[in-house]
């Protein structure tokens, strides 16, 4: 509404209507104002003095009435307060809280038209005896319980287009003997263990809490080890200044990276950054022009020949590009070497895209019961969080719930078996440390010494160095027990009774009135022989026999448990004397912004630039990706890192580098799979044992160590003879 223009003139006449002469001209510019601010004409301003002069005795039109008169009108425009009382707070429970409130919550933040379109009638439950499930448990995720023997919780559905999946049980790749035996020899041959057990990581640790110099630290000693290196392996004099200007050519050394932080890789963008102690951490730009081949990513340590006489642009002639690590030395006197070991490697994700099923593991375990063979490596992700219904978080099950279930119905689904158990986590498992290296996994009642539970990486022994013995340390030696009395041993339930006697072992052995007078307790030591009524009975820790009356023995009860290994990511272990590496998630390498292996090299996503005469053989990429890794000498060579990865540089230096080249690499991936001899290594990636909605690839082999080394400068010998990818 626009403002009223009120003149003096029609404010006289209207006043003078009411026998009102305004004579002061204060008064009459604070009319015109009241009528400015209210929007009021001059009638209207001249009916509203009337009523305010009457309601106070005929006030007389001054300028002390006319502010009175003010106030007045300006507490008429307010809208009056009401105060409301605070409801008096209550505390909820499960007791008293109403199932349908969650649902009036939400509908507060919902738009009306949403609130009338959602709106639950309120109405009497049919069954009262129901309770609600998302207030079955204090947590932030609901329980709910799992479907008997299964790995998967009870509301999942199959995935119907992996049951109708082509091709199951189908040999993909080959390496090697094509005549391998693909059964098991037995865990009595097979000892599995941390290749260095005092840089292995075995437990959580306190992460992100490095300083930045700590950091800088790290990074600069890889540089300055890494250089010392190259200039011993090749010969080199001592490395120069690398933005000193010099008129001749100079050999320098540091870390590649690209001018741009966020920018990729190419043969215009290439910086290399010195080490502070050769080149007080400068950088100069590489002209790659004179250079026939090279292969460069950011984060690679290279030494190179060049001229750089402006002190700001190193023109290269030629790269060295890292040192190839010598294989681990065995111990010849092991008694195990020569027996063959059979691996079987699958990683996750092990549910389809479309469900939380867990179909894919149960199938493998098929593969399990059938082979049965001495190791079964399962690397992660277990509980996918890429997995559509853990991002919209429609899953009412705690995760870790989820993943404590499908290692208890493992162990018991394989007591029968002989199997070694070791689980590798990823970087997608949602419910453990998002962080590398990654510490193993930690799963409470699992005390086997027949699972492993690794970090991220790690390096594991199997059949090595540490005999039986040092496992055996972890039981009590000596045992004080009642009569009657119960004994469980990891698991197995041991009953001892005095009279009448009956002793049953996993329900093997019957005895009945026995012992009956013998002492009602006993105390005896580990190992003990005791001679009851002319029986010679053998108490022994691991491995146990019990001989009575010459009819009955059982020997190694123990080691029924004695195979299930949790590891880190990456990790190194020994088998018989074979060095295996395993990781989970390294790096994803880019070729020209053409060939993507996505976590498997973990996040080359900076891209790799690559210059190769054709008759070399540059078609085999995979093969150029993986050799970087092992000359680089680290799982995760790559800097900087993926924006998906989370490096603890304060840990990385002592968990993340190559001590010796693997015998046998693992590095899974979700490009296709493939076996490979790069180095004298053989690179195995299994593939995904799901692909989407269908069923996905595992890999098996078997790794036997040679009578005798390589004498003579023979080419040394594969120490995985035979191995295979075969289609779940």
């Amino acid at each position: 509404m626009a403002r009223i223009a009120v003149d003096e003139e029609d404010l006289a006449q209207e006043f003078g209507t009411f026998d009102i002469k305004i004579q002061d001209e204060d008064v009459v510019d604070k009319l015109k104002e009241l009528c400015m601010l209210y929007r009021l004409d001059a009638s209207d301003m001249a009916d509203e003095w009337m009523a305010f002069s009457i309601s106070n005795n005929s006030a007389s039109l001054t300028m002390d009435k006319l502010e009175q008169f003010e106030r007045e009108r300006a507490n008429k425009t307010k809208t009056p307060k009401v105060k409301r009382e605070k409801p008096a707070a209550v505390m909820h429970d499960i007791s008293n809280i109403n199932p349908d409130a969650e649902d009036d919550l939400l509908d507060v933040y919902s738009t009306p038209a949403a609130k009338g379109k959602n709106k639950r009638m309120l109405t009497t439950p049919e069954n009262v005896s129901v309770v609600n499930k998302k207030l079955t448990s204090v947590s932030r995720s609901p329980v709910v319980p799992f479907s008997p023997g299964s790995f998967s919780p009870v509301n999942a559905t199959p995935s119907q287009q992996y049951r109708s999946r082509s091709g199951a049980g189908e040999t993909m790749v080959t390496f090697g003997e094509q005549r391998a035996k693909w059964k098991g020899q037995g865990a009595e041959g097979v000892a599995i263990q941390q290749y260095d057990r005092d840089n292995a990581l075995t437990e959580k640790y306190k992460h992100m809490f490095y300083r930045v110099i700590d950091k800088s630290n790290v990074l600069n000693d890889l540089i300055e080890d890494m250089s010392s290196q190259l200039q011993q392996s090749h010969n080199m004099e001592n490395l120069q200044h690398l933005a000193w200007p010099c008129q001749e050519p100079i050999t320098v050394s540091g870390r590649v990276c690209c001018d741009m932080s966020t920018g990729r890789l190419n043969a215009h963008s290439v910086l290399l950054e010195g080490s502070r102690e050769t080149s007080a951490r400068k950088t100069v730009h590489l002209d790659l022009s004179e250079v026939s081949e090279y292969s460069l990513f950011p984060g690679q340590i290279v030494a190179c020949d060049g001229l750089n006489t402006t002190g700001s642009k190193l023109v290269v002639s030629k790269f060295y590009q890292g040192v190839h690590l010598p294989f681990a030395e065995v111990d010849e006197t092991s008694e195990n070497l020569s027996v063959p070991v059979q691996v079987l490697v699958a990683a996750g994700p092990f549910t389809p895209s479309d469900s939380l099923a867990y179909e894919p593991l149960e199938d493998l375990l098929k593969y399990l019961k059938r082979d049965q063979p001495d190791v079964c490596v399962l690397m992660g992700p277990f509980v996918d969080s890429k997995h559509e219904s853990i991002e919209k978080c429609t899953v009412e099950v705690p995760y870790d719930d989820m993943f404590k279930k499908i290692v208890l119905n493992l162990i018991k689904a394989t007591e029968e078996l002989e199997t070694h158990l070791v689980f590798v986590p990823s970087q997608r498992d949602v419910h453990h440390e998002y962080v590398y290296p990654q510490p193993p996994f930690t799963v409470d009642g699992v005390n086997s010494p027949r699972v492993h539970f690794v970090s991220d990486p790690c390096t594991l022994t199997i059949n090595g160095v540490v005999e039986l013995a040092s496992v055996l340390s972890l039981f009590q030696r000596v045992h004080f027990v009642s009569d009657p009395c119960t004994l469980t041993i990891n698991g197995v339930r041991v009953h001892f009774v005095s009279d009448p006697c009956t002793l049953t072992i996993n329900g093997v052995v019957e005895l009945g009135e026995m012992f009956t007078h013998i002492h009602r307790v006993h105390f005896v030591s580990d190992p003990c022989t005791l001679t009851i009524n002319g029986v010679r009975v053998h108490f022994v820790s691991d491995p146990c026999t019990l001989t009575i009356n010459g009819v009955v023995e059982l020997a190694s009860v123990l080691s029924l448990f004695q195979r299930v290994h949790f590891v880190s990511d990456p990790c190194t272990l020994t088998i018989n004397g074979v060095r295996v590496h395993f990781v989970s998630d390294p790096c994803t390498l880019t070729i020209n912004g053409v060939g993507k292996m996505q976590e498997m090299t973990s996040h080359f996503g900076g891209g790799v630039i690559c210059c190769f005469p054709f008759s070399r053989g540059s078609s085999d990429r995979l093969g150029r990706l993986i050799k970087h890794i092992l000359t680089q000498q680290s799982y995760y060579p790559l800097y900087p890192p993926s924006e998906d990865v989370n490096i603890d540089y304060e840990h990385y230096e002592q968990f993340c580098r190559l001590q010796a080249t693997p015998d046998v690499l693992i590095i899974p991936s979700d490009l296709r799979y493939f076996v490979k001899d790069v180095l004298g290594c053989v690179c195995v990636n299994p593939g995904r044992i799901t692909k989407a909605q269908t069923g996905g690839t595992f890999a098996r082999f078997v790794i036997q160590c040679p009578p005798s080394p390589t004498q003579g400068g023979a080419a040394r010998k594969p120490r995985c003879t035979a191995a295979e990818v075969v289609r779940v």
